[in-house]
């Protein structure tokens, strides 16, 4: 297969929701970018959650400087700044976000090898997605949050419910075409 087929592959998965081929085409796609630009594509989808976290936690602004030193200087930030993601949030997407923050921080450490920091990077985009479905369905319904969060009786028919919804499933493949397109960009180049 081409990278150009892999492209359409993943459109396809996306139009399908099919998440684990999705996956595995992305992991496959990402080495075929030069490195700095595969970190650009899980920095900008990770950003855009930020705001998002910023105003479900004021003050908390390391995030924020953390995506914008790994895309200004492609290097690891300090690890302080990394530390402060294992404090506990428990907003809608926030657990997403904070292991899609740590895979970038993973990303960027030159001690890892190549396949591993591929790996870190399609688990930062996996992850940045999931925070803004989450946060898309459960924000405006605390309540079942609250019950999902809780793992009771009605745990795998909230995830049903989440993972159907219609604005949910329109905004997972969104995000999946939008990212086809991107890669698709950047191998143009």
């Amino acid at each position: 297969m081409t990278v150009q087929d892999d492209i359409t592959a993943l459109r396809q998965a996306a139009r399908q929701r099919n998440a684990d081929e999705a996956q595995f085409l992305l992991k496959r796609l990402l080495p075929e970018l030069e490195f700095v630009l595969a970190l650009g594509l899980a920095a900008e989808q990770t950003y855009r959650f930020v705001d998002t976290f910023e105003a479900n936690h004021p003050g908390e602004v390391w995030a924020r400087r953390m995506i914008l030193q790994i895309v200004n200087t492609a290097t690891a930030p300090e690890r302080t700044i990394i530390e402060q993601a294992f404090q506990h949030f428990t907003t809608p997407g926030t657990a997403n976000f904070i292991k899609a923050m740590y895979d970038l921080f993973e990303a960027t450490q030159k001690t890892n090898a190549s396949a591993a920091r591929i790996g870190y990077l399609t688990s930062a985009i996996v992850n940045a997605m999931t925070a803004e479905l989450v946060d898309l369905y459960f924000a405006p319904r605390p309540d079942v949050w609250t019950a999902y969060r809780s793992q009771g009786e009605n745990f795998n028919q909230i995830a049903v419910n989440f993972w159907t919804d219609e604005a949910v499933a329109e905004r997972d493949t969104a995000l999946w075409l939008r990212l086809a397109d991107e890669i698709e960009k950047k191998l143009a180049r």
